[in-house]
C-alpha cells in the first residue's frame, strides 16, 4: 500500500503581518522624563505613549522672568535652587513607510513646570519657563527583526521642546 502525506504551511508575507510595539523611552530636554509607548501596526496603526519625570512639584506662587510675584509688584529673592517636573500623554498614528522604517505622529496633553526656590523656602513657578496644554510629536522607528529604535521630537504648547529616544521589541 502507498501512503501520501501532505503538509500545508501558511506563509504570511512580512508586509501583511501585524506588529505589536512595546517601547521604553526617555525624553531628553531641560528635564529628563521616562515612559513607555505601546502600539499596533500593519501598514497603518496606532499608539499611546505616556512619560513622567518622577519628580513631584508643588508651588506656592508664580513669578515672571524678572522675579516679580504674580498679582503683586513685589520682587522675590531666590536661593538659586530649582526643580522641574514633566508629564505627557499622547496618542497617534503609526505608518510603515517601507519594510524596516516606520513614522509616527500624535497629539495629546503635556506639562513642563520649572520652579525656583525663594529665600523664605517656598517654591515659585517660573511662568516664562513653564508650559502646559497641547502636546504634539513626530518621529521615526527603524526595525531590525524583532528589535527597533526610535527617534522623535515632542513639544508642549509649542514652547517646550524635547527629543525622544527609545529601544523597542516589535513582535
Amino acid at each position: 500500500s502507498v501512503v501520501y502525506r501532505l503538509n500545508l504551511k501558511l506563509i504570511v508575507p512580512e508586509s501583511m503581518k501585524t506588529r505589536t510595539l512595546v517601547m521604553p523611552l526617555i525624553g531628553i530636554g531641560e528635564t529628563l522624563s521616562y515612559g513607555i509607548m505601546v502600539g499596533v501596526v500593519r501598514k497603518w496603526g496606532g499608539y499611546v505613549k505616556a512619560k513622567y519625570s518622577f519628580s513631584s512639584l508643588s508651588t506656592d506662587v508664580t513669578v515672571d522672568d524678572a522675579g516679580v510675584v504674580e498679582g503683586t509688584s513685589a520682587k522675590a529673592w531666590f536661593t538659586g535652587a530649582d526643580k522641574s517636573e514633566r508629564f505627557s500623554i499622547t496618542a497617534g498614528a503609526l505608518y510603515r513607510i517601507t519594510l524596516p522604517l516606520y513614522a509616527y505622529a500624535g497629539i495629546g496633553y503635556g506639562n513642563k513646570t520649572l520652579a525656583w526656590e525663594m529665600a523664605d523656602g517656598e517654591w515659585a513657578e517660573a511662568a516664562d519657563h513653564s508650559s502646559k496644554g497641547f502636546e504634539s510629536e513626530i518621529g521615526a522607528i527603524y526595525r531590525y527583526k524583532e528589535f527597533a529604535i526610535s527617534l522623535g521630537v515632542e513639544n508642549t504648547a509649542f514652547k517646550y521642546w524635547e527629543f525622544n529616544v527609545g529601544v523597542a521589541i516589535m513582535f
